[in-house]
């Protein structure tokens, strides 16, 4: 029962470094669902009530303390929109060499993740293609000396190749 909501969480460390992008971190993840619907997942409710409900008493932001069991962070509108997808494109969102690679779409990621809702092998090729590449160096911000991958930036303002406009 408990499976439904402990996953894999990924990170732009992950993503560059690991062999194959996956990660050996697990977290809990209720999604949105509320209060009572968590807690129906004992282990893990005890879990995060034991630690995170803690952590959180008494925070800032008023949503952290009175959701504690939710992942900061998640991006609903992100797993809406790939929740029937078995994998998605993802790149680091920082990174010194930037490319994109195929990761399953049914984990959890981080902050410094991107995520593309795409489907297609022509758009892993477009990502990846020297186009795409020069682009993301032109329009993104740096870290340090590494370049920021910017959706806004970057990906909303590539000239897509009208064959992939049209398909």
């Amino acid at each position: 029962h408990c499976k439904e909501v402990i996953r894999p969480f990924l990170t732009g460390k992950d993503i560059n470094q690991a062999l194959g992008q996956v990660s050996d971190r697990l977290v809990i993840d209720f999604a949105d669902r509320s209060e009572d619907e968590a807690s129906r997942y004992g282990p893990c409710w005890t879990r995060l009530y034991e630690t995170v409900r803690q952590q959180r008493t008494g925070n800032k932001i008023p949503q952290r303390e009175k959701y504690w069991w939710r992942f900061i962070g998640r991006q609903e509108k992100l797993y809406q929109a790939i929740r029937t997808f078995d994998r998605v494109l993802a790149c680091g969102e920082v990174s010194k060499y930037w490319g994109a690679t195929w990761i399953a779409a049914d984990q959890v990621f981080a902050g410094k993740v991107v995520i593309f809702a795409l489907r297609t092998d022509a758009d892993f090729a477009l990502l990846n293609s020297c186009f795409h590449t020069e682009w993301a160096e032109k329009t993104a911000s740096r870290l340090k000396e590494d370049p920021s991958y910017s959706l806004a930036n970057t990906f909303e303002t590539l000239p897509f190749p009208l064959i992939m406009v049209s398909s």
